[in-house]
């Protein structure tokens, strides 16, 4: 743990207010993203180096070695922040009475840093896996100097597949005849942990949980007394949606594996109401994620999702809360929140008055929007290289970096996701076109990627002759390693960049915590290279 090297005093933090050089990369990046909020916590100053908040992108760089990700918890916490008062204020404007509440996603990014800093900022958290609720459970009963970390009201929801134990297969550890088996691990009993008895323990614990069903067969399992605590379980049903439908054609030919149709719905609910240790209380209707979704449509298909929980309500008295899920994108990209918020509001307000019944509790569960912002990939220029011509005869220039793509940004692959990638130092310089390249020997390894270039995505560095070049990959922080994973090794033998957490302690420094680097020797020992593995290798030499 290092107090802030880098930080220099308000005063003296050289904030741009002099004007852009013309013709600099300055000057095209400022025509290109000026209008977005990641100018809240990035600027230029005059000597054309990028800081992220109180510190400069490029020290922290050649400081820790590049390739390297920084998580600045500040930020997520100030937008965690700003997103709930934004919710909170817009409610206000509308004149809603329902209440509203704010979960954290962490699908988005699990880790614990950013679980507590959304925790921080008052959010609530919502998990879907069986890991999600052992690390949410390790962190509930977890103290220090003898106070808990996080608050004990906090609410939970649950979302995913919840899975009867016995449906799982457990090891029976009998070689079948005439099999040869070599061991050296043990394994744990499943059913001792899943996610169904997981979340019966936090509730068992008076955690304010509530487990979202997924499939109408999820409701046998919560019926059954014995997955159940003596003080009984609040339950959400999911609304089959993750797409856009006005109406119930359009609801049932949507094809997602998540949530039931309107007809699936009302049977579980009616079965729900005949156990007494249930209660319905949560209506759930997420409309997608990852893609950003027109404002119009977004409105549309909740206002269709709302007019099913006002008539289950009808019937069923303690459904209280309309949950929309996810699927807004962070307040740094071009979209309205203010004018989803108020629509949503104003919308679920004549509903109500419509079906004479009270307004809901509006839930809102944001991955994204919470921790992409605070996230950076730091990254060094290694090698240029010219080797063709373009279709109107330019020359194509390669930059190759010591960011592993398909490791740190793998969202460019899965979800066709465009980042911002902007020069950390030489901003003042003239800009020229490339192409990004990593280390790897895949030709996917660049950006922007082929289909993206045919879409006319460009990319633009400093011209630089003798200058070290740096790049900052701006809002990362959301599910790049959800989808790579934790660890391991990735392609073409890529290990994952060193990781610094930035955080502000109780006297409002700014300190930043340098974790453990993975190594090469890590790599190779995870592939089998290791001494501890060299009776086996010679067992498979012999024939």
């Amino acid at each position: 743990m290092k107090e802030n090297p880098f930080r220099n005093s308000p005063s003296e933090i050289p904030r741009s207010l002099e004007v852009v050089p013309r013709g600099s990369y300055r000057e095209k990046v400022q025509k290109e993203y000026g209008d977005l909020r990641i100018w809240d916590y990035l600027h230029y100053d005059r000597d054309g180096n990028l800081w992220i908040k109180d510190y400069k992108a490029v020290d922290l760089a050649r400081y820790a070695r590049t390739p390297l990700e920084i998580v600045d918890t500040r930020i997520i916490e100030d937008r965690a922040r700003e997103w709930r008062t934004k919710v909170e204020m817009n409610a206000m404007g509308a004149g809603y009475g329902g209440g509203t509440e704010v979960f954290y996603a962490t699908k988005a990014d699990p880790a614990a840093e950013v679980v507590v800093s959304a925790i921080n900022a008052g959010l609530n958290i919502e998990f879907s896996s069986q890991i999600d609720a052992m690390s949410f459970n390790r962190l509930f009963d977890m103290r220090k100097d003898g106070e808990y970390i996080i608050p004990r009201d906090i609410k939970v929801v649950c979302n995913g597949l919840k899975i009867h134990p016995a449906a799982f297969n457990e090891p029976q550890r009998r070689a079948p005849k005439g099999m040869i088996f070599e061991s050296n691990h043990q394994t744990s009993r499943f059913h001792d942990e899943n996610y169904v008895s997981m979340i019966a323990a936090l509730r068992e614990k008076e955690v304010d949980i509530t487990p979202v069903i997924d499939s109408i067969s999820e409701v046998d399992i919560w019926a059954q007394s014995d997955e159940v605590p003596p003080q009984g379980v609040d339950i959400g049903l999911r609304f089959k949606l993750y797409g856009i439908a006005r109406n119930d054609q359009e609801q049932l030919r949507l094809e997602a594996r998540h949530g039931m149709d309107w007809k699936t719905i009302q049977i579980a609910a009616e079965r729900i109401s005949r156990v007494k240790h249930l209660k319905l209380t949560t209506f759930h209707a997420m409309v997608g994620a990852a893609e950003v979704i027109p404002v119009d449509d977004f409105i549309d298909t909740l206002m269709y999702s709302a007019e099913k929980f006002f008539q289950l309500k009808k019937k069923y008295p303690t459904l209280k809360k309309f949950n929309i899920g996810g699927g807004i994108p962070h307040l740094g990209e071009r979209y309205n929140h203010d004018e989803l918020l108020s629509r949503l509001f104003a919308g679920l307000k004549q509903k109500a008055q419509k079906y004479g019944l009270d307004e809901p509790v509006v839930e809102f569960e944001n991955g994204t929007l919470v921790a992409a912002e605070g996230g950076f990939h730091l990254t060094k220029v290694l090698q240029e290289k010219e080797n063709s011509v373009d279709a109107k005869g330019n020359r194509v220039r390669w930059a190759n970096m010591d960011l592993p793509f398909m490791r740190a940004i793998p969202d460019i692959y899965f979800l066709g996701k465009e980042f911002i990638i902007l020069a950390a130092n030489n901003a003042n310089n003239s800009p020229r076109e490339v192409i990004l390249g990593d280390l790897t020997c895949d030709s996917d390894g660049r950006y922007p990627t082929k289909d993206m270039r045919k879409k006319g995505v460009r990319m633009f560095v400093p011209n630089t002759k003798y200058e070290e070049q740096y790049l900052v990959i701006v809002a990362s922080k959301a599910y790049g390693e959800q989808l790579t994973g934790v660890g391991g090794v990735g392609h073409s033998g890529q290990i994952e960049p060193g990781e610094i957490i930035v955080y502000r302690d109780s006297l409002g420094r700014t300190i930043f915590k340098e974790n453990s680097r993975q190594t090469v020797y890590d790599a190779i020992k995870i592939l089998g290279y290791d001494d501890s593995n060299g009776g086996f290798l010679k067992r498979l030499r012999r024939r």
